[in-house]
């Protein structure tokens, strides 16, 4: 029984930790979708996983439009060359849509979305304003629109290969992601000039000749580049953005100090070793290496208090997320160890024991999680509670 309970326990640790380290859910009609924070129309409207866009192409167009395009991967290039042909399918919505449509000194947003299964959805926003501006022209008063409208289209890309997207995924669909920003959404048929298409190519051009690129370490780069059709003299070429300080590794001493519960006993403990961390963003990844002695207290004739050192030399693998937000909760925190005796005094436990920690709660730098002690492969298995506090 104590064995199955373990096995449960295990495999709830397992799960808990992706859905941890992933708030992202697949399902057949949305694709990857990120639930936390987001409407379900928002839902609906944003299949993709945003962090995949690792690159980013700014086109500057006339009279103060923009074009931004991201995409996952340069595999996507090809679909994406003939710009002309992806306006059009969005002009004829728009023809269709017209009558809906009709703005007085409000601004639009306009989301054409195409999922996993290729079906293409279309959302538009309305954004009305309290505030009317208005401008003086020859003695004559007319409106202003100050705020741009937007048209947003977005898709996914499948592949016949699977292509490395991140530092953890590699997938066969890969996101991709265009945004214009427009004065007025009805002048969209005059970007239909065939103009996109060699800012495109040269796009295709300067990433080709990018020779440390490539799809292996396609994760390890966020592209950029800047076009101006009116003045290309202004253009910038692509350049990797990615700074190597998102990622990085430390090495450090490691402390801290314990008590735990085993045999109906509580011992308190310490450990002293060393750990290697690696950072991306406000998460840290601990892979710890120490020494730690469990201490047993017992009384010997004459009413003496004897100690008894017992030492474990345990690994252990912590995941902490570090927000200012959320420092004064109680967090769920992902950690496993596990730990042999190398030498053992008096009886309390076993010789050749092994103990197990596994996920527990946080607050701050102190850790309460269980741990299972047993010896000859979970014979004589004893759970426990075990306190933990670090000392940085």
């Amino acid at each position: 029984m104590k064995r199955l309970m373990l096995l449960c326990l295990l495999a709830g640790t397992v799960l808990s930790m992706s859905a941890q380290s992933n708030n992202w859910i697949y399902n057949q009609s949305s694709g990857w979708t990120y639930l936390e924070g987001m409407s379900r129309s928002d839902q609906y409207f944003n299949p993709v996983n945003r962090n995949w866009l690792r690159h980013q192409f700014i086109i500057d167009l006339a009279g103060g439009n923009r074009m931004i395009v991201q995409m996952t991967s340069k595999s996507q290039l090809t679909h994406l060359l003939n710009m002309d042909s992806i306006l059009l399918q969005v002009q004829t919505v728009i023809n269709e849509l017209k009558d809906s449509l009709k703005l007085t000194n409000n601004n639009l947003k306009l989301e054409y979305s195409t999922d996993y299964a290729g079906i293409t959805r279309i959302r538009t926003q309305v954004f009305s304003s309290t505030r009317q501006h208005y401008v003086l022209q020859q003695k004559e008063l007319a409106s202003l629109k100050i705020e741009q409208d937007t048209i947003v289209i977005t898709g996914v890309i499948k592949k016949s290969t699977a292509e490395r997207v991140d530092y953890r995924g590699i997938y066969y669909s890969l996101p991709y992601k265009i945004t214009l920003l427009m004065n007025n959404y009805e002048k969209l048929p005059t970007l239909i000039n065939g103009n996109l298409g060699p800012v495109m190519e040269q796009i295709r051009s300067e990433w080709n000749s990018n020779e440390k690129w490539g799809s292996e370490n396609n994760w390890r780069y966020n592209l950029a580049g800047y076009y101006n059709l009116a003045d290309p003299s202004k253009n910038s070429r692509i350049r990797n953005t990615w700074s190597r300080n998102r990622y990085h590794s430390t090495v450090a001493p490691y402390v801290h100090l314990g008590i735990q519960a085993i045999n109906g006993r509580f011992s308190p403990s310490a450990g002293v070793g060393i750990e290697m961390i690696n950072s991306y963003r406000n998460i840290n990844n601990h892979f710890q290496l120490f020494w730690e002695p469990y201490f047993y207290f017992d009384q010997i004739s004459g009413g003496k208090n004897k100690m008894y050192r017992n030492d474990f030399i345990s690994f252990q693998y912590v995941t902490v997320t570090y927000d200012n937000t959320e420092r004064n909760k109680v967090l769920f925190n992902q950690l496993f160890s596990i730990g042999y005796l190398v030498s053992r005094r008096g009886d309390f436990l076993e010789p050749s024991t092994v103990k197990l920690g596994l996920p527990g709660a946080r607050y701050r730098d102190a850790f309460l999680h269980p741990e299972f002690v047993f010896n000859k492969f979970f014979k004589d298995f004893q759970p426990s509670l075990k306190l933990m506090l670090y000392l940085d």
